[in-house]
């Protein structure tokens, strides 16, 4: 079962992640851990290279990603041989005025 997910579901980002982690109940069998990061009607994946596994913790990081909605989808195999899978959203928010670089006014 999935514990947690970073970014949350729902969360609204003023900026984008480097990447998406998951946390489980279970150790996660490393040969069998996909996450995949998509944004409306593109099916392209955001993730580059392959997901990391360590215990219960799955890491994919992501490229830059412009503002709008994203799913992530997941599907990963537990130790014990039990297939887990769903889907998060996150949105990033887009920048409004200019944004906030060093000392510069606005936020992203």
């Amino acid at each position: 079962m999935l514990i947690s997910v970073d970014p949350e579901d729902g969360s609204q980002l003023d900026t984008a992640p480097e990447q998406i982690v998951l946390i489980f109940n279970e150790e996660v069998n490393q040969n069998f851990a996909s996450v995949a990061v998509t944004a409306g009607d593109d099916r392209t994946n955001r993730v580059t290279g392959e997901p990391m596994v360590d215990g219960e913790t799955v890491t994919a990081r992501v490229d830059d990603l412009a503002p709008g909605a994203y799913t992530v989808g997941y599907r990963v195999t537990s130790a014990d041989g039990h297939v887990v899978s769903g889907s998060s959203v996150f949105h990033r928010r887009r920048c409004r005025g200019r944004c906030r670089r060093g000392r510069g006014r606005g936020r992203c």
